[in-house]
């Protein structure tokens, strides 16, 4: 819940709880990217009917891999081996065809595509389907081209997935390393997602080519460029959100709650998906890192939890038995190597005991991620607190973005600094909060991974605030594309339901989460939200 992440407060008072529900659809939340000069990265539909209709029917063949029928040529003791390619244990593993007829041949070729979702290739060849990984050793290296820029650039749109599944995936069919990729930001996985990505020396026909293969990706608006994507190299992202069933529903009191959205903004809280899933807190894991206690942080990332897939399986089992190979084989298709968790029983495999070398076998990105939540963590006490005791305004000592003392306290906008070596704090007893909430968990200021000198603005105004009030007639009617192109745009205006439709931009590290709080007055983190579903009788909508 955001009171467990000191989400607590709100620029005015006097607004009652408006309950909604959020993200019923992944369509129902679009996040598109806007570059530093201001382009928002639309979403790219599929180019013809017939791509939307193929993509349409792969992905509801294949919503789970538990749910795609094995068959019956295939054991069980195929389908182990098969899995195990993704580990690196076997190279190649062959299905005896003998007597069998090019139907039943083509069953397994289709049934080996969606459930590792294109990854794997298979072959046939004499008395057998022969299934393997695209060889990476074997691919002949060429010279890059000395007048080519290093470094290409596309649009990943994605639905469903997080930025570092949907790059592992990417990587894995490509024969690269993670490492390869640079990002701006990461994006939300529940929803439509689009972002520029990086990738060095790749040529741009490769990665055309893998649209053929992916299912919940797509690669577009391939360009050149002689430098990486860096982190925060954004503007920030522009947000198209429904919110559902909203209740109760008064249209002039959702015009002036928008209304003061606009003109007074919103506490800049970090969101709680900023935290991690509802498993585990991924600012607790943060804090033992920064103590240098790397079993403790390993241990954490990888308990027993609810997850999607194989990956409770894995769990339940790597912390039954403490062998991080046995867990290893009970995670199938992708999420073997496009996970965290299978990248982290991956290493211990094969270094049992070394946990600090598997959390630094992580891309540097998702390592830093566990360290900024802590830092993210502490900024929410100290901005919490600074509210209750002071308020908004700006007081004698405040600092403003370039980390400066304030002297104009009416127009100059007041911002705290994410903890870092390089920190400069306010020249207050704000300071001395800091202080107080570090050593009470045991952390210092000379720390790794962090976020660096970073001044954050208390307070953020949404820009270009757009909004429609919908009614439509039943719980899943489409009310915005979604990513293979679809709307019920003939439903849109009839019926008895009603939602709210939102627009609006926001700067790089403002979540649109905590600026929905500011509207409706309840709790919009996805525990909470799962809560309003369960008791809606609607809870399978959230898992």
């Amino acid at each position: 819940m955001e009171e467990d992440f000191f989400i607590t407060e709100y620029m005015s008072c006097g607004r009652d709880e408006l309950k909604c529900t959020i993200k019923k659809l992944y369509s129902d939340f679009i996040v598109n990217e806007i570059t530093p000069d201001g382009t928002v990265l639309d979403i790219s539909l599929p180019s013809t009917t017939e791509a939307i209709v193929e993509s349409r029917e792969v992905k509801n063949s294949r919503t789970d891999v538990n749910d795609i029928s094995i068959p019956e040529a295939v054991t069980q003791e195929m389908v182990s081996k098969i899995d195990a390619l993704f580990n690196d244990e076997i190279n190649v593993v062959e299905i005896p065809t003998e007597g069998m007829d090019k139907q039943r041949r083509t069953l397994i070729h289709d049934w080996i595509r969606n459930r590792y979702s294109g990854v794997l290739d298979s072959q046939t060849v004499a008395g057998a389907i022969r299934v393997l990984l695209p060889d990476k050793r074997t691919r002949k290296r060429s010279t890059w081209p000395t007048d080519r820029p290093d470094y290409v650039h596309f649009t990943l749109c994605k639905e469903n997935k997080d930025t570092h599944y949907a790059l592992s995936v990417i990587s894995k069919l490509l024969g690269i390393k993670n490492s390869s990729f640079g990002i701006c930001g990461t994006k939300d996985r529940r929803a439509l997602t689009t972002q520029r990505v990086s990738l060095y020396r790749c040529e741009i026909e490769r990665l055309e080519k893998l649209n053929g293969k992916l299912r919940g990706i797509r690669l577009t608006d391939f360009t050149s460029s002689s430098e990486p994507c860096k982190l925060g190299n954004l503007w920030g992202n522009r947000f198209k959100i429904i919110l559902r069933d909203v209740h109760p529903f008064n249209e002039a009191d959702l015009i002036s709650r928008i209304d003061d959205f606009k003109s007074n903004g919103f506490i800049n809280y970090f969101g709680t998906q900023r935290f991690g899933s509802c498993a585990f807190n991924t600012a607790e894991i943060g804090i033992a890192i920064l103590k240098k206690q790397w079993e403790v942080a390993l241990k954490a990332i990888l308990k027993p939890r609810n997850a999607r897939g194989s990956i409770r399986e894995a769990l339940n089992e790597w912390n039954k038995s403490g062998n991080a190979s046995v867990a290893l084989k009970k995670l199938t298709g992708i999420q073997a190597y496009a996970t965290i968790e299978g990248q982290l029983l991956s290493s211990l495999s094969k270094n049992k005991c070394d946990y600090r070398g598997a959390l630094l076998k992580l891309t540097r990105n998702i390592r830093s991620l566990y360290v900024h939540a802590y830092q993210s963590l502490l900024w929410n006490k100290v901005v919490t607190r600074r509210v209750k005791n002071k308020g908004f305004h700006a007081i004698s000592g405040d600092l403003n973005l370039r980390g400066q003392i304030i002297k104009d306290f009416e127009n100059e906008e007041v911002a705290l600094p994410l903890i870092s070596g390089s920190v400069k704090f306010p020249s207050n007893e704000v300071r001395d909060w800091y202080a107080e909430i570090m050593a009470e968990d045991g952390v210092t200021v000379e720390i790794e991974w962090t976020i660096g000198a970073v001044m954050r603005p208390l307070i953020i105004k949404p820009q270009n605030v757009k909004y429609k009030i919908l009614t439509y007639p039943e719980a899943r009617t489409k009310l915005q594309t979604d990513f293979e192109g679809n709307i019920d745009s003939e439903s849109i205006g009839i019926g008895n339901f009603h939602a709210l439709g939102l627009e609006f931009s926001l700067p790089s590290g403002s979540y649109a989460t905590i600026a929905l709080r500011e509207i409706t007055r309840c709790d919009m983190s996805k525990l909470a939200q799962m809560s309003m579903a369960q008791d809606g009788k609607d809870f399978t909508e959230f898992v």
